[in-house]
């Protein structure tokens, strides 16, 4: 990530991930993304950044959900999902609507968890929409499988 999207990530984001501050590292990469996307900077480069920001989120809100943090897994959750609705973050479409499906099958698996079918259900089957539109899909069969444990 950090070679191919270097205009990008900078050293305070690198030093933040090893020191495992993973939560100050999206804060800072997400400010930093917003700033060098108003420069002259190479679209790809915001778009890779942009989608290991959301990748950091999701992560992060399914390592608190699987330690029982239910309230700050679902904002973090909903933070990668929102992020992922941004055009302004993604040049491709491709990549944002992958990572949006992505951060709805998390948020899915999020509401199984808490046992609101409904909600579970509904972020789920959007994110099997959002795959099968997909030229490169992350995987319809793990959304298919978490929609089954739902039903």
């Amino acid at each position: 990530w950090s070679r191919m999207a270097s205009d990008v990530i900078d050293a305070k984001f690198k030093i933040l991930m090893s020191k495992e501050r993973v939560l100050e590292a999206c804060v800072h990469l997400e400010e930093r993304i917003l700033q060098v996307s108003r420069w002259n900077v190479d679209k790809e480069q915001v778009d890779l950044a942009s989608q290991l920001l959301v990748s950091q989120y999701n992560t992060l809100g399914m390592q608190k959900l699987q330690a029982g943090s239910h309230s700050e897994a679902k904002e973090l959750l909903e933070k990668a999902s929102s992020l992922a609705d941004s055009a302004l973050l993604f040049a491709s479409r491709e990549s944002r609507l992958r990572m949006k499906a992505i951060s709805l099958n998390n948020l899915g698996c999020f509401y199984k968890s808490r046992r609101k079918w409904h909600s579970a259900l509904r972020h789920l089957e959007k994110a099997l929409r959002l795959e099968l539109m997909l030229e490169t899909s992350p995987g319809p069969a793990g959304t298919h499988l978490n929609l089954c444990v739902v039903l």
